[in-house]
Order: C-alpha cells, then structure tokens, then sequence
C-alpha cells in the first residue's frame, strides 16, 4: 500500500494520526448466483460489514470485514474449503462458485494526514486518509480527491489561480469532506457491527426508513456518490 505509506508525505515531515480497527478486511473476486449484474449489497454482520460489489456478470468483488485472525485463516484455505465457507458468511440467496483471484486480508485503520499540505506538496488519496471500507466510501474519497486537484490544475491552466494558491485552496477545499466521510463510516461501523440492545432500535428505525423512502435512498447515494458537502446548501 504505497499511499499509506508515501514517502512524500514522510519527506515532507507531514504527520499522520492513526487508530486501528479491531476488524481486518480480505478481499476476494468471486463468481456469484442470486444477485442482478448492477445489484451491490452491503450485509451488515456482528463481526462486521460485508460488501458484494458487481463487476459485471457472474464476478463479484467481495469486501469481507471480520477479526483479522480469522481472516489471515480464511485466505490460506484451498479453494474449495474457502468457498465453503464464504457460503456459509452469505444469505442463501446469493451463492459462489468459483475463486476469479487469490484471497488477501489486510489490517483496517482510521488515518488522517495533518495538514494536508506542505510547500508545494499536497497530499492526494491514501496518502491522506483511510477509512474503513463499509459503503466503499475510502475509493469515491479518493475519486473526488484528484477530482478537486484536476479542477484547481485547470483553473492555473487558464490563468484563473496562480500556481502558488493551489496547495491551499486544495486543501481547504478537502478538508470538509473527508472529515465527514471518516467520521461517518466510523459511526457506520460502530452502530452496525455490535449486538448492544440499545443500539438495535435505532438500526431497525434506519434500516426501515431506508427500505420505504426512495427520497431518502436518493439522498444517501448522492452523499456517497459526490461527498455529503455537495449536497448542502451554498
């Protein structure tokens, strides 16, 4: 993972803040009966979120949150005893057939990079920040990261921004959204992937709200899709 670990940002002396998750991640590309080629389905499970992401057709990418321990397991599983068991983590809707790639796990952590900017250096993706991959929020983060930075090189392209302005306006303009993307899907995270009684009326009440208000499943892909400060007003 070059980002997380940039050199830039170390030689630059921009300091990073950091606190790991309990959960690792393993990923995996699967072929995969019960689901529609553009249907995604995000399962929230006690040891932790579960994402089935369509790559067209039958393959899956599969994003599988649980204890790290047991994920290092999975992964050095033979095929067949992995699929078994992926089987047994998913609805019985949605069945896998067959492995399209070899299984990774990986530690979750919570990063932010601070400032995002030095000089003439300004920090872009994971070199800025890290999430955890419920709702895949970390990739559209760092889609709108080099959205922003394009958007500013045009503007000096033009004449419209001197080149000196550039790492500030970049990083002011970041900031807003990626504070509130982490601090969203940590908030995901915590609410969905515990048994605590107090918790599970309010993830019923959400869950509910979302299955019988297509105005409010709208406004959730809209946030997901542009950054949640895309959709306040000006």
């Amino acid at each position: 993972m070059p980002g997380r670990r940039s050199p830039c940002r170390r030689a630059a002396g921009l300091r990073q803040w950091s606190r790991p998750y309990r959960q690792g991640c393993l990923t995996v590309q699967v072929g995969l009966r019960g689901s529609a080629p553009d249907q995604a389905w995000e399962l929230f499970r006690p040891e932790g979120p579960f994402a089935v992401l369509p790559l067209g057709g039958e393959a899956f990418q599969l994003v599988w949150s649980a204890p790290l321990e047991r994920l290092r397991r999975l992964e050095q599983l033979e095929p067949v005893a992995f699929l078994e068991a992926l089987g047994a983590a998913l609805p019985e809707r949605l069945q896998p057939e067959v492995l399209l790639d070899q299984p990774r796990a990986f530690p979750l952590a919570l990063e932010l990079a601070w400032p995002l900017r030095r000089g003439p250096v300004v920090l872009v993706g994971e070199a800025a920040h890290r999430s955890h991959p419920v709702g895949g929020q970390g990739l559209n983060l760092c889609w709108r990261d080099v959205q922003e930075l394009g958007q500013l090189a045009a503007q000096v392209s033009a004449g419209r921004l001197a080149p000196r302005r550039l790492p500030g306006r970049y990083a002011r303009r970041r900031w807003p959204d990626i504070l509130l993307v982490l601090l969203a899907t940590d908030a995901l995270v915590r609410i969905f992937s515990n048994r605590s009684p107090l918790l599970l009326p309010l993830r019923r009440l959400a869950l509910g709200a979302l299955a019988h208000s297509g105005w409010l499943r709208r406004l959730c892909l809209g946030a997901m899709t542009l950054g949640p400060c895309r959709l306040l007003p000006p």
